[in-house]
Order: C-alpha cells, then sequence, then structure tokens
C-alpha cells in the first residue's frame, strides 16, 4: 500500500537555504525581514478579507431594503419618494455596519439609503430630462434609477463573493499559527449524586363558615360543610387541602412583570407609531426577552382592573413588537417604514390583529371574574323569617356649627332624663364624618333606600371592608334594624345554614 503524504503539502519550512543576499548583507536580518514580510501579508491579507465579509453582510441588508423603496414608489408614485426621505432625514436608525479595528465608524443603514435617494434624485433631476411635475413620467425614472442601483450592488456582491473565496483559499494555501487547534481532549469526573431535596410538610388548612351578630361579643362557629364531588361522593378536608397546595404552588409561580422602560413604552399609546419608533431607537432594552409576555400580563391585570384603555395599549405595544421580531433582522424598520407611510391596508391588518386580541383577553377577563364570584365570600344584609325590617336613616346635612344652638324637642321627657346636648353635637358630628367616609356609589345605594343595591355595593367589596361599613352604618344611626347579622352567602355557608335548620327542626 504506497504512503500518502498529501497532508504535508501545506507545511511550510524554512531551512534558509532559499534565502540569496548580497555578502555585505548579515543573513539574519534578510531571514528576519522575509519572515516579517510573510506576516505582513498574512495580515493585510486578513484585514481585505474582513472587509469584503463586512461589505457582504451590509449589501445583503440593504439589497432587501432598495426591492421595498422600488415597490413602494412603483404603489404609491413620488410621494412615498419624498416622505420615504423625509422620515430617514428626520428619524435615522442607528443600526448600522459593525466597525473594523482602525478603520472610520461606518455611516448608518438609514444614512447610506438617505445618500442613495439623495443620488437618485440629483440624476433624475439633472441627467434625465425628466419633468418633475410629471408625477407619472418622474415615477418611472425614480424606479429605473433605483432598479439600476441594485442590480450594481447585487453585482458588487458577486465580486466580492469571488474575491474572498479566492483569499479564504490562499490562506488556506499554508497552515500557519492561526490554523493550530486543540483536537480532542477528555476527561471523566466523577459526579457525586445530588442529595432529594428535603420534603417540605404540607400545612393544612381549615376552613370555618362564621354567622356574626353586630350586637354579640363572640361569633358563633359552625362544623365546616362537607364538599361534594360530581358522582354525589363527599370528600375529606385532608384531600381539599392538597388541592389547595397545589394552587398555592402555582399561584407562586414568577411572572412577568414590566421594567421602568416597557412600563413607559406602555403608555405611548394606540397608533402613536412615531412615538414608538423613536423610543424603540434610544431603549433596546425593550426588545429583550420576556418583554411580550410582560406587556400581555400588564394589560390583563389593567383589564381585571376595568382600565380598558391602558389594557388596550398594552396589547397594541406588545403585537407591535412582535410584528418587528417576525420581520427579520431589519424588522423594526420595515414595520415602522409600513405604518408611517401611509399604507392604510397594513395599518387596518395591524390594527384588526391588535383589536382581535383585546377581545379575546377581555372575555377571559370577564370568565375569571365569574369564576370567583362564584365562591368569593360577601356580606349581605337580609331579613330573618319575614320578620323583622330593615330601613336606612340618611343624614341630612352636617350639624350646626358650634356658635349656633341645637334646635331639639325634648317634649315628654322629664327632666332628669334629658340627654346632654354637647354629647347630641358630638355624635352628629361622628355620624356626619361617617357619612362622609362612605365612597359615592354606597352613598348613592343608600339614598335610593333600596336593600337590594345596598347588597349589591356590599357584595362587590371584601369581608373585611363590608364589616367596616356596616359597623359604621349602625355607629352613625344610618342603618336600622331589629336584628343585626352578618351572612356567610358563600357556598359553604349556605350548606352550613341548611344543616343547622335541619339539626334545630
Amino acid at each position: 500500500m504506497p504512503l500518502n503524504y498529501s497532508k504535508w503539502d501545506k507545511l511550510e519550512l524554512s531551512d534558509d537555504s532559499d534565502i540569496e543576499g548580497h555578502p555585505n548583507v548579515d543573513k539574519k536580518s534578510l531571514i528576519r525581514w522575509k519572515q516579517r514580510d510573510i506576516h505582513e501579508r498574512r495580515e493585510v491579507r486578513k484585514h481585505k478579507m474582513n472587509e469584503l465579509d463586512e461589505e457582504i453582510k451590509t449589501s445583503n441588508i440593504l439589497l432587501p431594503r432598495i426591492a421595498a423603496l422600488i415597490s413602494a414608489v412603483s404603489t404609491n408614485g413620488p410621494k412615498e419618494f419624498s416622505s420615504l426621505t423625509e422620515r430617514l432625514k428626520t428619524q435615522p436608525s442607528a443600526d448600522g455596519p459593525a466597525e473594523l479595528p482602525g478603520a472610520p465608524k461606518p455611516p448608518s443603514y438609514d444614512e447610506m439609503i438617505l445618500q442613495l435617494l439623495y443620488k437618485v434624485w440629483g440624476d433624475v433631476k439633472d441627467n434625465s430630462g425628466v419633468d418633475v411635475q410629471d408625477q407619472e413620467k418622474l415615477e418611472k425614472a425614480l424606479v429605473k434609477e433605483l432598479k439600476g442601483h441594485e442590480q450594481k450592488l447585487g453585482e458588487r456582491v458577486k465580486e466580492c463573493q469571488e474575491e474572498l473565496k479566492t483569499l479564504e483559499e490562499e490562506s488556506h494555501a499554508k497552515i500557519t499559527s492561526d490554523d493550530i487547534h486543540e483536537g480532542w481532549d477528555s476527561k471523566d469526573v466523577e459526579i457525586a449524586p445530588s442529595a432529594p431535596p428535603p420534603k417540605h410538610k404540607k400545612a393544612h388548612k381549615t376552613t370555618e363558615t362564621t354567622i356574626e351578630t353586630l350586637n354579640s361579643p363572640k361569633p358563633v362557629d359552625l362544623p365546616r360543610a362537607p364538599e361534594v364531588k360530581r358522582g354525589g361522593e363527599e370528600t375529606s378536608g385532608y384531600e381539599a387541602d392538597e388541592a389547595d397546595d397545589d394552587d398555592d404552588e402555582e399561584d407562586g409561580e414568577d411572572l412577568p412583570t414590566l421594567t421602568p422602560d416597557l412600563l413607559q413604552f406602555s403608555r405611548i399609546g394606540v397608533g402613536k407609531y412615531a412615538e414608538s419608533y423613536q423610543f424603540l431607537q434610544k431603549n433596546k432594552s425593550v426588545l429583550g426577552p420576556g418583554a411580550l409576555d410582560a406587556l400581555f400580563m400588564a394589560g390583563y391585570q389593567a383589564q381585571l382592573k376595568k382600565d380598558s384603555k391602558y389594557a388596550l395599549a398594552c396589547i397594541h405595544q406588545a403585537l407591535l413588537l412582535q410584528y418587528c421580531e417576525k420581520l427579520g433582522k431589519d424588522g423594526i424598520a420595515l414595520f415602522f417604514q409600513r405604518m408611517s407611510s401611509g399604507n392604510q391596508k397594513a395599518q387596518a391588518v395591524f390594527m384588526k390583529d391588535v383589536n382581535d386580541t383585546y377581545t379575546l383577553m377581555k372575555q377571559r377577563v370577564e370568565a375569571t371574574r365569574a369564576e370567583e364570584s362564584e365562591g368569593r365570600e360577601t356580606i349581605q344584609l337580609q331579613v330573618e323569617n319575614g320578620v323583622n325590617s330593615i330601613s336606612f336613616n340618611i343624614p341630612e346635612g352636617p350639624p350646626p356649627p358650634d356658635d349656633r344652638p341645637l334646635e331639639i324637642s325634648f317634649e315628654g321627657v322629664e327632666e332628669g332624663e334629658q340627654p346632654d346636648l354637647e354629647e347630641i353635637r358630638a355624635w352628629l358630628k361622628r355620624r356626619w364624618a361617617i357619612w362622609q367616609g362612605f365612597t359615592p356609589k354606597l352613598r348613592k345605594a343608600l339614598e335610593s333606600k333600596s336593600l337590594e343595591r345596598v347588597n349589591k355595593v356590599l357584595e362587590d367589596m371584601s369581608v373585611e371592608e363590608a364589616e367596616k361599613v356596616v359597623a359604621d352604618m349602625q355607629e352613625g344611626g344610618i342603618l336600622n334594624f331589629a336584628e343585626e347579622g352578618i351572612r356567610d352567602e358563600t357556598p359553604a355557608g349556605k350548606a352550613a345554614r341548611e344543616a343547622g335548620a335541619s339539626a334545630s327542626a
């Protein structure tokens, strides 16, 4: 079997035999000069390859933008050419090619396109002989010039690719120090098995149903009502506690939150594309991972708080970022170019997506509210057994000032049993302060003297807040009923009352 020595073809050996110089020149100096010449030519070749590679990348980014310019001018005419020129002049993007070491900073992509537009306009105006007032001929001339530059740029890309290929073959012709790399490496590390995580003992939660009467010093505790499965089987409190523990673990997961930049971006508003574009140019952190989820979550929470305007703005900005991401590397410039160029079709498609997404989120929020309202504890005022009556005594106005006497009739009250006027004045002040402390919605419901409307307002409050409101109404003499009671209207509370009624029967 013949031996193959081809792997040594790229090995460049120097035995100094090929170096011939003047006898008066030191041979060591000649060797050092030749080595320096080899390294200098290698560095020049490497620098040229980097320049060609960067030029190819830049041209591949500019070619789609020029094609988009041709399409826009062909569709909308010379006015599109003027609007694009004005936008690139007033709102240029900072995105551009990478800066090569030792070279001046290259212009941005928008600056390159702007220079191209200036050149095209100058050539059409000065050399083509076209009347700029004739829109149809001007459009054809602009499109022709743009296509010519597109063709030249495409040819230049092919030339750069061929030259780069030649230089790469030349650089790989000989083995250099840059080609030296580690062929393989292996090592065995014994990793100790990780200890299993400690099992945390679950704290069992219990739920108790309580019926309180406002005048009684202590609440009466009733046993917990059993929960019923679909098949009619009762579940134990332990099983219910395990389900609650699972819910707690799910609620503890980290939810995406808005960063300060994202919060400012979400408040720009719907349809303000120029402001959004300027903000994205100055704050690249908005484009980071997790921004979409944070904006969608902020919109969902805003809708839960019934702030529909801000919720729609969050959905709008989230989909704006999503569209820019899907359009590729230069997606931001392409998206805002279409939105700000007066393209009604593109704007209609985008806004339809925004409205559809917002509608779905709104429906989900309404479903969530309905689910929460079914099992939420509420405070309700109810008449017991159809005997007691509930009425509301609304204060007609603030008490008279301290310098004016109170006009109160004590007819039928004996001389020693008449109350102190200062205590009455203090109570009237307290009564008016309690009334002013109620929300406008609650005051309006009390003024209607409708028990149903008052209960509806109490239903929207938390249990603690509703208890305080009922206590304040009783303290101020606004709530009048023979037997005051606070009832638990949850399903468990109703089941407990029914169980107590059947037991007493």
